[in-house]
């Protein structure tokens, strides 16, 4: 990918320029002495270059820049990959996430293409060669090779914990890129992109149109994240979530779409999916594509707007609270929640308020546009699946809310909303204060074992004290506490050396994880949450049902098929016992791996596969296979002839092979003139051992096809084994289920059962 006009060059002629620019600018642009306005590049340049030549100067530098970061930071993200993957950690995203969003930037994957296996042995061959070049280092020594990492820019050391000033360098130049980089998991994770700027009152926000190179730990799941004083936003997160979920959605298989309906879970998440749709008036996949730009810039507003809403809630903290929350968002528990809530429903402050806030506002002048936001966002904030409850608690709280204010009809009560959602902001507000006031009163109060002395609070704030004098973090002992840091080495020292505060800790943030729900239920439902069976995911299924969100499938009862299989085969009970199992193991997670084989005793748990494919019709079990589907009836006889062969002796090659043991019946197509041929050659192509073709099949029929291929091959069934007919039924159902997953294209699991025994049933 070319990145800048330099993209082309070598690493010692891009050393050599940067030894140039630095002689010539650095020291100016580095000068802390010197004020930011005489430090710019244009007034720099305007001392050294002619005017004419001052344009082209300055792109140069803002040029060199660019590749000099890109190169960098592109082999840090690559060693901090390799540091999650040697270690088997790669956070709470997991490998797969972290994996394919960090392959699809390495190597400049379009968003609207899926990654495949070519492009994974292409990412696999990359990291080789970075890890060679590295030393092939463990993943711990390349761990502490990033936490010793500076990178170095016009005789400027910066270290990983310091990218962030690298933006003032940047803005000397007049970029239209910026690096973002926070400090976390494996050190520090960062972005290099070109970008839109956005400002609302004190509050910057950058939106990146392209990111040249980010780290590993930003996945595209992640579309935006809020600093000290600035929102950034993803436009390439946000492109590649409309074409995995929006884009697809009419694009799924039958079978898929069914499956989801037997699931609670999965039938909430394709109900708001299809609600949203409408309300764009998008009824299949052209339509999707036709309102592409509108649904990502609405995706980037609403983002942008829960942003901002985060700063108006946060300087509604008071200092102190605003210090420690950070200290309450990890992985995705209740203070995570409340922070998000508090975004989302922020008030008007000034130009500044919440997302949800914003679709009430639009409301007044386009509803239809508010309401297809609001559908967008419960559908974005629906995060559990069939049986997984990933971020169960943020989806039963956001989605509980705005679900409350949805109609009979679907529509929306903006005129409820606006007149709520104020006191909804007060009551986040209350209960966020209630967590951090407990969980302060724990750290303050904790018995702090080190060694074998035992100390208290106020010991360890002085400890923290002396040693920050003589770092950035330098400042008076009663304004400790206003700064995250200080509470972040807090919350650590509770962690490590005091077992009974760690549990009193873990403990508060489990009780205000019941009590939220509770309280939020025993709200919209007026006091009747028995109804709803105490269960704020309870109201939401009901809620879904009465506004015609999903419309739930009878479960398929798959004992009961397996049952009536093996009755229709007369299965001996003790057999019948180790095929339940069999189903029953599948169902657990025991994946079952095809391969034509014809050897061994038969298989009763194929047998019963294959009595469900039958009687369903499902994967064509009994289809016929084409042959000869590029035939040229305009081509010479020599050459007709030798194509015919060339077909023949494929099926003589299979049949050579075992992947199947005869032929059935071959049928000709009578619609080509080629009968003799085929006579002929099925009397001369020959076996290894010098059987005739013709002797491997049983009856050729010379008949009229409904296309044009040559012939259409049948192969008999052979019941009990993994044969060619039922390997090509699992493949045709697996292509149905899941046409882009070719990992799993010849393999029975749970998936695939649930769909053949639902068509069976």
């Amino acid at each position: 990918m070319e990145i800048s006009i330099y993209s082309k060059l070598t690493a010692d002629e891009l050393k050599n320029l940067h030894a140039q620019l630095t002689s010539r600018y650095g020291a100016a642009l580095q000068d802390d002495s010197r004020s930011l306005e005489d430090r710019r590049l244009d007034k720099l340049v305007s001392r050294k270059v002619s005017q004419d030549k001052q344009e082209q100067e300055i792109i140069s530098v803002r040029e060199f820049v660019k590749e000099h970061l890109y190169r960098q930071l592109k082999e840090l993200a690559l060693i901090i990959y390799l540091a999650m993957d040697k270690r088997k950690d790669f956070g709470v995203m997991g490998e797969q996430r972290v994996s394919i969003s960090f392959c699809r930037n390495i190597l400049n994957i379009p968003n609207n293409r899926e990654v495949t296996q070519f492009d994974a042995d292409r990412f696999r061959r990359v990291l080789d060669e970075c890890d060679k070049r590295n030393g092939n280092r463990s993943g711990d020594a390349y761990l502490a090779y990033v936490k010793d990492y500076a990178l170095e820019l016009f005789e400027k050391k910066y270290p990983y914990h310091s990218l962030v000033d690298i933006n003032v360098l940047l803005d000397l130049l007049g970029a239209e890129y910026y690096l973002f980089s926070t400090l976390g998991a494996y050190a520090v994770s960062f972005i290099l992109g070109s970008i839109e700027k956005r400002e609302i009152e004190e509050n910057k926000a950058f939106i990146i149109l392209r990111e040249y190179v980010r780290s590993p730990q930003f996945v595209l799941s992640i579309a935006a994240e809020v600093y000290k004083d600035a929102t950034m936003i993803r436009q390439e997160a946000c492109e590649v979530i409309f074409f995995n979920k929006w884009q697809k959605f009419f694009d799924q298989s039958k079978a898929e779409r069914k499956r989801a309906l037997h699931h609670v879970n999965s039938a909430i998440r394709e109900g708001l999916k299809a609600k949203a749709l409408a309300w764009y008036d998008a009824g299949k996949t052209e339509d999707v594509l036709e309102v592409r730009e509108t649904f990502i810039q609405e995706m980037l507003d609403g983002i942008f707007w829960h942003e901002v809403g985060h700063h108006v809630s946060h300087k509604d903290m008071d200092p102190v609270h605003h210090a420690f929350r950070s200290n309450i968002v990890e992985g995705e528990g209740v203070g995570t929640v409340l922070l998000e809530a508090l975004a989302d429903w922020a008030p008007a402050r000034g130009q500044s308020k919440g997302a949800i806030t914003r679709f009430a506002e639009i409301a007044r002048t386009d509803v239809k546009r508010a309401t297809r936001d609001l559908y967008v966002y419960m559908s974005d904030n629906w995060f559990v699946d069939e049986d997984e409850e990933f971020m169960s608690l943020m989806s039963n709280v956001l989605v509980g809310l705005a679900v409350y204010f949805i109609n009979p009809d679907g529509s929306v009560d903006f005129a409820r909303l606006n007149k709520e959602k104020e006191q909804i902001y007060n009551f986040f507000q209350k209960r966020c204060k209630v967590l951090l006031d407990k969980l302060l009163d724990i750290v303050r109060h904790a018995t702090y074992e080190i060694g074998i002395h035992k100390v208290d609070y106020k010991t360890l704030e002085k400890e923290l004290y002396k040693l920050y004098q003589n770092t950035r973090n330098a400042r008076p002992l009663e304004e400790l506490c206003k700064f995250s840091s200080f509470w972040v080495n807090m919350v650590g020292y509770l962690k490590k050396f005091s077992r009974a505060g760690w549990e009193q800790y873990q403990a508060a943030l489990n009780e205000e994880a019941g009590l939220l729900e509770q309280m939020i239920l025993k709200v919209i439902t007026k006091g009747n949450e028995d109804k709803y069976k105490n269960s704020l995911r309870e109201y939401i299924v009901a809620r879904s049902k009465e506004i015609g969100l999903i419309q739930l499938l009878p479960e398929v009862d798959s004992a009961a098929a397996v049952r009536a299989a093996c009755d229709a085969m007369k299965m001996p009970d003790k057999i019948r016992e180790q095929v339940q199992t069999r189903f029953e193991e599948i169902d657990k997670g025991k994946n079952y791996d095809i391969s034509i084989s014809y050897d061994g005793e038969k298989d009763p748990f194929i047998a019963v596969l294959q009595e469900m494919m039958l009687k369903s019709g499902y994967g064509d079990i009994k289809s016929g296979m084409l042959i000869g589907e590029y035939y040229n009836a305009d081509a010479s006889a020599e050459e007709r002839k030798g194509y015919i062969k060339d077909e023949l002796e494929t099926l003589r090659d299979q049949l050579e092979s075992e992947m199947y043991l005869e032929i059935d019946i071959l049928r000709v197509n009578e619609k080509y003139p080629i009968r003799p041929m085929v006579e002929e050659l099925l009397t001369t192509v020959a076996f290894f051992d010098g059987r005739k073709l013709a002797e491997k099949i049983r009856s050729v029929e010379y008949t009229s096809l409904d296309n044009d291929a040559l012939m259409e091959v049948f192969i008999p069934l052979k019941r009990g084994y993994m044969d060619w007919n039922t390997s090509q039924a699992v493949w045709r159902i697996n292509q149905d289920l899941r046409p882009e997953d070719f990992m799993l294209q010849w393999t029975v699991d749970k998936d695939f059962l649930e769909a053949l025994i639902e068509a069976y049933s």
